[in-house]
């Protein structure tokens, strides 16, 4: 497998020392898989071979979460334990899946609909933040606060802010233009 010459979507560990990120081939223009490499750029290790997108790392370092294209032909949400080097729980349906700081849930968009969900990290205990008439595509990234009691998310409406114990939208007036929202650490 070639190193990756186009990275995408980098997401740091908790502590700063590794970026992981996807890679692009840049004549493909195709993912090639999930990779990490020290901050001062030496030690490049190839994590996955997969056609798979945004990396999200675990609090604690030890899991990553993404997007992929799964044997089904459907965009899937899946952790990796970087440990064991395998799966935790199976393929869920959705796209860009982010972390609670609290390590506890993992935020993505339902496929088809763009509904925010939140889910533990093996999969279960899925439910709805957002009505269905506050859907979107789930093109953009999901943003926790620091406490990981709420959201900033993009919808049709614009960005939002989604308070995740009573699952409150908050929408911001004048963001329907906006993209890859990210709250303040």
């Amino acid at each position: 497998m070639p190193e990756p010459d186009n990275p995408f979507w980098p997401a740091w560990s908790p502590d700063g020392q590794l970026l992981y990120f996807t890679g692009v081939g840049s004549s493909t223009n195709t993912p090639t898989g999930m990779y990490r490499i020290r901050r001062d750029g030496t030690g490049l290790e190839t994590l996955l071979n997969c056609f798979c997108f945004r990396p999200s790392i675990s609090p604690d370092g030890r899991f990553m979460t993404f997007h992929a294209e799964s044997d089904t032909f459907v965009i899937a949400v899946r952790v990796w334990d970087m440990v064991t080097r395998s799966y935790v729980g199976g393929e869920i349906s959705g796209r860009f899946p982010e972390w609670s700081p609290a390590g506890n849930e993992i935020a993505l968009y339902e496929n088809l609909t763009g509904r925010v969900q939140v889910m533990n990290p093996d999969g279960t205990n899925r439910r709805y933040l957002t009505p269905p008439e506050e859907a979107h595509e789930g093109t953009s990234q999901l943003s926790w606060s620091a406490e990981s009691a709420w959201i900033l998310a993009r919808l049709l409406s614009g960005l939002v802010l989604i308070e995740v114990s009573t699952a409150l939208v908050l929408p911001l007036p004048g963001t329907v233009g906006f993209h890859q929202p990210a709250l303040k650490p």
